[in-house]
């Protein structure tokens, strides 16, 4: 069965930031910060630092 959330193909530092990313959504979630903010936020602070990667 195919994974629904993580490509088959992920490397060992994607896997590592995946983690850190829902591990740190996760813990605002469980400290009070709704579930919606805290994936809004997530999201545009990894779309910010794809375009700055991008960029160089």
């Amino acid at each position: 069965m195919a994974n629904k959330y993580v490509p088959e193909d992920l490397n060992l530092m994607e896997a590592a930031c995946v983690n850190w990313v829902l591990s740190t959504i996760k813990t605002d979630i469980l400290s009070g910060t709704p579930s919606g903010k805290a994936i809004d936020q997530a999201l545009e602070e990894t779309f910010n630092a794809a375009s700055t990667l991008n960029r160089t």
